[in-house]
């Protein structure tokens, strides 16, 4: 709910946000299914994954995001139009910091059957056939593609095409520190993580001197 608050049920005056769907990693899934293409053009934003085995430990969305959304900011001379991560940045239900899940991430949707339980009172299901973007590149022109009912990363992920996208939000204390950084640099508007003698100071939002 959008007071931070989990429950099973509705609760009458209370404004569902989401589900979780990931509770040992502390995610939650977006209430609407909405279809957009990944890009479209054909670019390495540098959000893949090496080797590629390691696709399901991805769980680094937030700084994916963050990553494609500032690359199309300094690439004027590209139309990149990165939809899929552009529809979840901008989103601010219930004031979190929404993004586009990484392969990792979105595995959890193989779950569906029980999501839909809490997403059939307060939005709307999965389309468990349907294939959903995740913010990992596979290649260039190409990034995973997650088909739940099936539980496998789907072929033919092109960028130019349209996918299902469920935009996700963690409610661990930070979500940049839930994804192995040090904190959310409120400056750069991207996850860091500090170096030397400094540490971060989240009252300030940046790495400080120690």
């Amino acid at each position: 709910y959008s007071d931070d608050t989990c429950s099973p049920d509705v609760i009458s005056g209370k404004t569902a946000i989401g589900v979780v769907c990931d509770e040992d990693n502390k995610r939650v899934v977006m209430l609407e299914e909405v279809t957009r293409a990944w890009a479209f053009v054909d670019y390495n934003m540098g959000t893949d994954v090496y080797p590629q085995s390691n696709v399901l430990q991805d769980f680094k969305g937030l700084a994916h995001t963050q990553a494609i959304i500032s690359l199309n900011a300094r690439m004027t001379n590209m139309n990149i139009s990165p939809q899929a991560a552009m529809y979840c940045s901008n989103k601010s239900t219930g004031g979190k910091t929404w993004y586009l899940p990484a392969s990792g991430e979105i595995a959890c949707l193989k779950n569906y059957t029980t999501i839909n339980i809490g997403l059939s009172k307060v939005g709307t299901a999965i389309t468990h056939n349907a294939k959903h973007w995740s913010s990992t590149e596979e290649d260039y022109d190409r990034a995973f593609q997650y088909l739940p009912r099936d539980d496998i990363y789907a072929p033919d992920n092109y960028k130019y095409t349209v996918g299902w996208v469920r935009c996700f939000f963690s409610y661990a204390d930070d979500a940049c520190q839930a994804e192995g950084y040090d904190g959310f640099d409120n400056e750069q508007k991207t996850c860091v993580n500090c170096s030397g003698n400094s540490s971060f100071d989240n009252i300030e939002g940046k790495c400080t001197d120690s």
